[in-house]
């Protein structure tokens, strides 16, 4: 009976190695937007949670049932070791090692070994333990979750892309290559903007300051124009180029849209009919129900020169 026993704990133990092993290098979740992203992050910490969890409970089943501090350690050591052995096995197969899975395989481990302690154990506070590794898994998927609501609030707002009061919607929006960005409070000298909050772009030194509005909502086909606002504070004009892509972007400059936009001291609405923005110099016509991608970008600007963007929307 001894041997069958030791034989299960040896096979589950193994089974739970290779299956890990398998989710760890080689799955994938379907998607590729940021919640995607951030739950296959955060699925460290769940699959973590069960390693420490199983190794717990098989261990508990052995000569050291009567030590669960010592299973406890052990069981959050070797944890931690599997899991930078993982990550340093990314390195070789194509994927970038993170210190960020690290953490969050620590705090699946605690959580299962507090899940163990609860169960298994009278020496420590069930309730204590219970929330413990509660707060930790919450902890673990709060970015999946901040992102699922992101979405939620992008499709609620829509035809609205970006307002910059909706910290949700601002989400989906960043400064990049030397870009700036920032939300601020509606600079005085904008005196007919009546929205609380702006974003202040300082476009400086790199070879393409931009700012990106990303996983955008897709379906365009209702409406007719694209529209923004901006305030340009400097004494002369600035050239603002605008980007969009749809999701058959082939990466070639005539097959996305492109406008270069001259924005005059003082306020600016930009109005452009999606009709010429489907237009493609490609000779393609852009899939006004995919679209992708948006970017503001300036060329590399000696000095930097602020902007004050706001009220991106279809009309």
């Amino acid at each position: 009976m001894f041997a069958y026993k030791r034989f299960a704990i040896v096979a589950i133990a193994l089974a739970t190695v290779l299956v890990s092993c398998w989710l760890l290098l080689s799955y994938r979740l379907p998607g590729n937007t940021h919640f995607w992203q951030s739950l296959q992050n955060a699925g460290h910490a769940i699959l973590f949670f069960a390693i420490a969890f199983v190794f717990s409970a098989l261990l508990a089943a052995t000569r050291y049932k009567n030590k669960p501090f010592h299973i406890a350690f052990v069981v959050l050591v070797v944890s931690l070791v599997f899991g930078g052995v993982v990550e340093l096995i990314q390195g070789f197969i194509g994927r970038e090692p993170s210190w960020s899975d690290m953490g969050l395989d620590a705090q699946g481990a605690i959580a299962g070994i507090c899940v163990y302690l609860a169960l298994f154990t009278r020496r420590v506070s069930r309730v204590v333990a219970t929330v413990l590794a509660a707060a930790l898994l919450f902890n673990s998927l709060s970015l999946p979750i901040r992102w699922l609501i992101a979405e939620h609030q992008r499709g609620q707002c829509f035809p609205v892309i970006a307002d910059f009061e909706n910290r949700w919607l601002s989400m989906f929006v960043d400064g990049r290559s030397k870009a700036k960005a920032k939300i601020i409070p509606t600079p005085t000298i904008w005196a007919n903007n009546k929205s609380g909050r702006v974003l202040s772009v300082e476009f400086g030194r790199g070879r393409w300051p931009s700012v990106v509005f990303y996983e955008l909502e897709p379906d365009w086909t209702a409406y007719n124009n694209f529209v923004f606002e901006a305030y340009n504070p400097q004494a002369t004009p600035v050239t603002l180029s605008l980007r969009i892509t749809d999701k058959s972007y082939s990466r070639k400059y005539s097959d996305r849209f492109n406008a270069q936009l001259e924005l005059v001291p003082g306020y600016n609405e930009i109005k452009i009919p999606l009709a010429r923005i489907s237009q493609l110099k490609s000779g393609r016509v852009m899939d006004l129900s995919q679209v992708d991608e948006l970017i503001v970008f300036t060329g590399k600007q000696t000095p930097p020169v602020t902007l004050y963007l706001d009220h991106f929307r279809l009309e």
